[in-house]
């Protein structure tokens, strides 16, 4: 079950944006939790913006990260489920550039970010301990503690005419 509340303030001349939110989650097995998310965005001209947000997030692990039965993905290679696993708790924050050009046919944004990560789920490979060759393996979802994940979005959208985008 969840439930979504948002809040929206414009600044008199529109140059200046707020954006609260925040979400509530309850998951049977993994508890109750809050996920607050705030965004300012500047207008610094008619056509372009920065967007600067912090949020909190919270992931339950997927029916099937816990539950899938024994699967073969290939030779010598087994998935499977892990009822053990932790929610996600993650903390982002993002700045981002946004500027449209030429009638707004041209758009471009860059959006460096910043993740950490606790009880962060991935798929990990081991040894299947059932296989007295050694030769098979096991891949299964875990809880791989801290992690901080950062890196820079680009993306280009063209617009020739008003019925065909083109992305990259």
């Amino acid at each position: 079950n969840s439930l979504f509340i948002q809040n929206y303030w414009l600044s008199p001349g529109r140059i200046l944006e707020l954006v609260f939110g925040a979400r509530y989650d309850y998951y049977e097995g993994f508890g109750k939790a809050w996920s607050p998310k705030g965004s300012i965005i500047a207008h610094y001209r008619e056509n372009g913006r920065v967007k600067m947000s912090v949020g909190r997030a919270f992931r339950a692990p997927s029916f099937s990260e816990r539950l899938s039965p024994p699967w073969t993905m290939a030779p010598f290679l087994t998935y499977v489920g892990n009822p053990d696993l932790r929610a996600e708790i993650a903390t982002s924050y993002e700045v981002s550039f946004e500027n449209e050009f030429f009638q707004r046919k041209l758009k471009t944004r860059v959006t460096p970010f910043y993740t950490f990560a606790e009880d962060f789920i991935a798929t990990i490979t081991l040894q299947d301990p059932l296989d007295p060759t050694g030769q098979s393996k096991l891949k299964t979802p875990d809880n791989i503690q801290e992690v901080e994940i950062e890196g820079v979005e680009v993306e280009l959208v063209y617009r020739p005419v008003e019925t065909l985008r083109l992305f990259a």
